[in-house]
């Protein structure tokens, strides 16, 4: 018997195993999706993304960036800025104006800040469980971080561009993506679950099953059905 043969019996083996337990197969399905969309829509709160951008006006740049030299000076201006926008000191500022109940470790975990390549344009957002939260305190931080940006690089300056809007579609996966993706896992485990109990029988349930081994067949015994 070739290795071709042992894969196909295999592979034989495996789809009779699935087909003899569709049923179970279907009602674990349906289980795990079920108790996972309510789990996620019980205990699982939307996530909503606010972001604003701020452009960064140098007042020591030329009109036009000629060189490596100032362009890798622009950068390090940018992620200074991007450094200060999230630091404890402007952090601790935004808690206190809007009286928010999370620590300065908690809200810097919130919020995040990214350079738009090949511009000097900084994208600054927050994610929160309440919209309208998220997006005071990333227009906050930004009024917040103006005066702190220009006493802390003097020749840097924030200029808002786009304010942050209250989002309205959540950025978070929805219940029913986490509900199918949790079907889909439980069939997974279930199968794999099946298959080792399957390689773990060491019982002879069928003519073939000695085959597999060169074992001769000396007889059978029927199965008597009244």
């Amino acid at each position: 018997m070739t290795n071709t043969d042992e894969i196909v019996i295999d592979l034989g083996t495996i789809i009779a195993l699935i087909r003899r337990s569709i049923h179970l197969i279907v009602g674990v399905a349906i289980a795990c999706t079920v108790l996972t969309y309510i789990v996620c829509a019980a205990f699982v709160e939307p996530t909503y993304k606010a972001t604003a951008s701020v452009y960064v006006h140098d007042a020591n740049a030329r009109d036009e960036i000629t060189n490596s030299a100032n362009i890798s000076t622009v950068e390090k201006l940018l992620n200074s800025v991007v450094f200060v926008i999230r630091s404890a000191n402007v952090v601790d500022k935004v808690i206190d104006l809007l009286g928010l109940d999370y620590s300065t470790k908690e809200l810097q975990s919130m919020i995040s800040a990214s350079v738009e390549t090949g511009t000097s344009v900084i994208y600054i957002s927050t994610n929160s469980t309440d919209p309208t939260e998220a997006s005071n305190i990333t227009n906050t931080l930004i009024k917040v971080a103006q005066p702190i940006v220009m006493d802390i690089i003097k020749n840097g300056e924030l200029v808002p561009v786009d304010n942050a809007a209250i989002p309205t579609t959540p950025v978070s996966t929805s219940p029913l993506i986490s509900a199918l993706i949790g079907g889909f896992l439980g069939v997974v485990a279930l199968i794999a679950v099946m298959f080792i109990m399957m390689v773990m029988d060491k019982k002879v349930h069928t003519e073939s099953d000695l085959a597999i081994d060169d074992i001769p067949v000396l007889g059978i015994i029927p199965t008597i059905t009244d």
